[in-house]
């Protein structure tokens, strides 16, 4: 008997020693890379964020991804008449790289019916290390982002990082320009009337080497003041009073610089407009912008970030004098 017992002393030591072993050895997590291994058509993207993978700032199991197919990559290092991506990110530069790759990814692990229409944050960053917004646009099982329709080779795939899509496009890095263009549903009428202006601000304001603030007037903001003005639309609106006045116009609701609007309240900022400044203050609790003229407007979403800028939707247009 007591040998038996011994014996049983000795096995059951023997087994908390193992136990012990396995709960103190955790398995080592993988890396995106590995986990995007297992994927062979988007092995060239992976290749991508080897180079820098340091651009991702997310949780754990929070991240999704569209990853362009190899096609669509090989077809982007051909137009961009480089052979590999070390190269095309010395051609463009570390910022633009990590802009460009960050904006494939989301910080939030979302599957197609959880995208919404609206401006969401990107894993791209700008210059300033301000945290680049992306338009996503989605109708059923129809996905637009920065006004780019997206064709999914496959979706809603469960990667221990979050969730991938395999897509048939890569993602463009938003400027203000694209911004704009791509929210039809706020900005038809800024963004035509950007590409109308006599100097082409739309072409200004898709710049990569300056940083803009736009006050963006929205739609609604646009037809009360073509209202006021006694013309039916932008077109009437240029027909009655010329080019030269819709520039002015627009340029009274651009600054130079990008701003963080909320940090500017009592504050005021430079037009591009000659001797028209921007008055940023708070009233009744609500964030507000008026030009020397007396002319203001609720600022109704702030601080949408694009590679050069930011939009400051507003809702009303600033009249000038």
């Amino acid at each position: 008997m007591r040998k038996l017992a011994i014996l049983l002393l000795c096995i059951s030591f023997i087994a908390c020693e193992k136990n012990n072993e396995t709960i103190g050895t955790e398995p080592t997590p993988l890396s995106l890379e590995q986990q995007l291994g297992s994927y062979p058509s988007i092995s060239l993207f992976t290749e991508a964020i080897a180079i820098c993978e340091d651009t991702l700032n997310a949780s754990p199991n929070e991240i999704t991804l569209f990853a362009p197919t190899n096609a669509v990559l090989n077809q982007f290092l051909s137009d961009a008449g480089v052979s590999s991506f070390s190269e095309l990110k010395e051609n463009i530069g570390t910022e633009f790289y990590r802009a460009w790759l960050g904006s494939h990814f989301f910080p939030s692990a979302l599957r197609l019916e959880q995208m919404q229409t609206a401006y969401i944050p990107s894993l791209a960053y700008n210059p300033l290390g301000q945290q680049i917004h992306t338009y996503s646009q989605r109708e059923k099982t129809i996905l637009a982002i920065n006004g780019q329709y997206i064709n999914l080779l496959a979706k809603d795939i469960q990667i221990p990082a979050g969730i991938l899509h395999i897509s048939r496009q890569k993602m463009q890095v938003p400027t203000i320009t694209k911004l704009i263009s791509a929210n039809g549903n706020s900005f038809s009428i800024l963004k035509r009337a950007l590409q109308m202006s006599n100097n082409s601000l739309a072409s200004m304001l898709n710049r990569d080497d300056k940083m803009f603030t736009i006050f963006a007037p929205n739609d609604a903001a646009f037809d009360q003041y073509f209202q006021d003005k006694r013309c039916s639309d932008l077109d009437g609106f240029i027909e009655m009073f010329g080019g030269a006045a819709l520039e002015d116009l627009l340029m009274q609701h651009i600054s130079l610089g990008s701003y963080d609007i909320s940090s500017l309240n009592g504050q005021s900022i430079k037009s591009l407009q000659a001797d028209k400044d921007l008055n940023i203050f708070l009233s009744a609790g609500n964030l507000m912008v008026s030009n020397n003229a007396g002319s203001e407007a609720n600022i109704v979403h702030t601080d949408i970030t694009a590679f050069n800028g930011r939009v400051q939707l507003i809702d009303k247009v600033l009249k000038l004098p």
